[in-house]
């Protein structure tokens, strides 16, 4: 990133996640409505920074396992990312921490009881 004026670069860099979070919440009113039933769309938004924050701190990354990781908290619950399983499983998966959370995406089979 030669040449690149700092501030110019962090303003882009907040605009674009401001952009993100904003996306997700769409496709979250649009496309999961019957799953965030009952939130308005700020507590939808507001609940999508809290994720998205979240999962900045364990090193996510791309912007798909963003969205991946609100969605895996909607499906397993807050804070699911601090659970002594999840710890396990990113230690042992090879890959970075993005693949390990679009992995348990791909491959997450919702509980349910019988």
């Amino acid at each position: 990133m030669k040449n690149v004026n700092p501030r110019k670069y962090a303003a882009l860099t907040a605009e674009s996640i401001e952009s993100l979070r904003h996306k997700i919440t769409s496709t979250l009113l649009s496309d999961f409505a019957d799953i965030i039933e009952g939130m308005s769309k700020d507590d939808v938004y507001e609940f999508v920074c809290e994720c998205e924050a979240r999962a900045r701190t364990i090193g996510v990354e791309s912007d798909r396992a963003v969205f991946e990781f609100v969605c895996l908290t909607l499906a397993i619950g807050d804070e699911f990312e601090k659970s002594p399983d999840f710890i396990e499983f990113v230690g042992d998966y090879d890959g970075t921490v993005d693949d390990a959370i679009e992995y348990m995406s791909d491959n997450f089979s919702a509980r349910t009881d019988e």
